[in-house]
């Protein structure tokens, strides 16, 4: 398994390890046959189509559209509009840790809806960029409250 949301760029097979001339040459040379190419079996969830996402009925699901669509704001809010999830602390730590995010869970509830997790995050970076903003003017004209 590859939690990234990149795409794997590594062999995925034994012959994928070798340059494609030392290939040819044991091919050539009748020699090929020796050696196993064994396939990688390889998940990626960045490579995961919409139609096979699907297929999952489980917060593993949600997961995996995480890590898909982390590197895109608007095809994970897309993503939140149409299946409203709401996920349990273990989901959602697990989202957290595989793409670096910081959904914060309220105290006291057993469960936490995404909708309302992604747009906190998005007030809290607008909130974050205005005191940023603020902070700037204020040093280069002095206190302007």
């Amino acid at each position: 398994m590859y939690w990234k949301a990149d795409k794997w760029n590594q062999p995925v097979s034994v012959k994928d390890m070798f340059d494609k001339n030392t290939v040819r040459w044991l091919e050539d040379n009748g020699l090929g046959g020796y050696i196993q190419d064994y396939r990688m079996h390889l998940f990626e969830p960045g490579a995961v189509k919409e139609e096979d996402l699907e297929k999952f009925k489980t917060e593993l699901k949600d997961v995996i559209a995480y890590v898909k669509y982390s590197k895109s704001t608007e095809a994970l809010k897309e993503y939140n509009e149409k299946y409203k999830p709401d996920l349990t602390k273990s989901t959602v730590t697990l989202i957290n840790e595989l793409t670096n995010s910081n959904y914060v869970f309220i105290d006291g509830k057993e469960r936490l809806n995404m909708c309302e997790a992604f747009e906190g995050i998005k007030a809290e970076g607008i909130e974050r960029i205005q005191r940023e903003i603020q902070a700037g003017l204020n040093q280069k004209y002095g206190n302007i409250d």
